[in-house]
């Protein structure tokens, strides 16, 4: 009996992946465990391995395309196995491409007369000049806007074509197709947008203990040959230190329940050639600023590397976007999809500030974004966070057990 190859779910938050390329062509050997395709999920490529032994046949869905969870993608014949037919189209139906077309009922089908003009919003193009438009591609709507109130015939639809040719080939411009993980980050971003309801806290924090703090702790790190702790490290401990002022911000939403965790799992965004990739630092409650800067430089090393595996993607509750190394002050990170609460840093910045005595003296200030889901985080809530992680990060001796 034939063994089906599906599209595995690898990570709670995977819904749909994308078949990047076929390793085997039909009618190729395959064993147990050999990869005979590459499959992309949450901006991370990886192999399908074969779960049989026998003959591949039968590929439904082809490279490039996008599939839910599930889906059949091919099947494995035993060794002499006769292979059938190809499925009908009904089999493979839940396999998605790309947009749905509606196809644009014609003059015939509509029962008009041929110089008839068309209804709708495309009102003023004959239905000559109809066809002619849609054969060429163009948008209906914009050729009615660039004639208000005109009977848009043939010759006129094709000379606005022209007209447009010539001003879009004066462009000087390069076209570059989006990247597999670029289409990921579209979607996940505009999803995120579209699904959640964000609203982002600003706040600033006196870090002038913390750089005296980490500066100590490079030293250190050097003398012991150890790697130097980065401000992004001791950030992802003080989050972890703050969660349980308010721990409604380690959650996440399952249909109309609040899932509140326990572990504190923190995606660290990392800048890529490809585009924005944020591997996850697991229960980082338990690791000390040491442990989690070996664990960041040796994910963020990989994810530049483009060697991440789906876990070490998969099982953030929070996630850190730091973009100080940038210059940036603030700005509004978006959510990643799943989490409630999202924590944006700008640069260390000398600001003049009183001292105990009322006396100007400079100090070192960084801001705080924080991107909540209003939807599971008040207003308040959210303010409280940030003041107690502003206030860790005031007393930096706190990240040090």
């Amino acid at each position: 009996m034939a063994l089906e190859i599906y599209m595995p779910k690898m990570g709670m938050s995977m819904q749909e992946g994308t078949l990047v390329e076929w390793l085997k062509k039909e009618g190729d050997s395959v064993t147990v465990g050999e990869p005979i395709a590459r499959i992309e999920t949450n901006k991370v490529v990886t192999d399908l391995e074969a779960a049989g032994n026998g003959v591949l046949g039968n590929i439904l869905v082809q490279a490039g395309s996008v599939v839910q969870v599930g889906t059949v993608l091919a099947y494995i014949y035993a060794p002499g196995e006769e292979i059938p037919e190809k499925p009908e189209v009904s089999a493979v139906e839940q396999i998605t491409t790309g947009p749905t077309v509606v196809p644009v009922k014609s003059h015939t089908e509509t029962g008009g007369k041929s110089d008839q003009i068309s209804e709708g919003p495309q009102g003023h193009l004959t239905p000559v000049a109809k066809r002619v438009a849609l054969e060429l591609g163009l948008n209906l709507e914009q050729i009615v806007a660039a004639f208000p109130g005109k009977r848009i015939n043939r010759e006129e639809v094709i000379n606005w074509a022209q007209t447009r040719q010539a001003k879009v080939a004066s462009l000087d411009y390069d076209v570059v197709p989006m990247s597999n993980m670029r289409k990921t980050i579209a979607n996940r971003m505009l999803a995120s947008l579209r699904e959640s309801a964000q609203l982002t806290l600003m706040k600033s924090a006196d870090v002038t203990a913390l750089v005296e703090m980490r500066n100590k702790l490079v030293e250190e790190a050097e003398k012991l040959s150890q790697p130097r702790p980065t401000y992004t490290d001791l950030l992802v401990k003080a989050m972890a230190l703050a969660i349980p002022a308010v721990p409604q911000i380690n959650a996440r939403l399952n249909g109309d329940k609040i899932e509140i965790m326990h572990t504190v799992n923190i995606g660290v965004a990392v800048a890529t050639d490809e585009g924005l990739i944020a591997p996850v630092v697991k229960d980082v409650g338990s690791l000390t600023v040491f442990d989690i800067s070996h664990k960041i430089q040796a994910l963020a090393q990989r994810a530049r590397q483009g060697q991440l595996t789906a876990d070490e993607v998969d099982g953030s509750t929070i996630t850190i976007s730091n973009m100080g190394s940038e210059g940036i002050d603030a700005f509004t990170p978006i959510l990643n999809p799943g989490e409630v609460a999202i924590l944006g840093v700008g640069r260390i910045r000398s600001v003049f500030a009183p001292d105990a005595n009322g006396k100007p003296e400079i100090r070192s200030e960084i801001t705080l974004s924080l991107t909540i889901d209003h939807r599971v985080v008040d207003g308040v809530p959210g303010a409280r966070y940030l003041t107690r992680l502003a206030e860790i990060l005031g007393q930096p001796r706190l990240l040090i057990p």
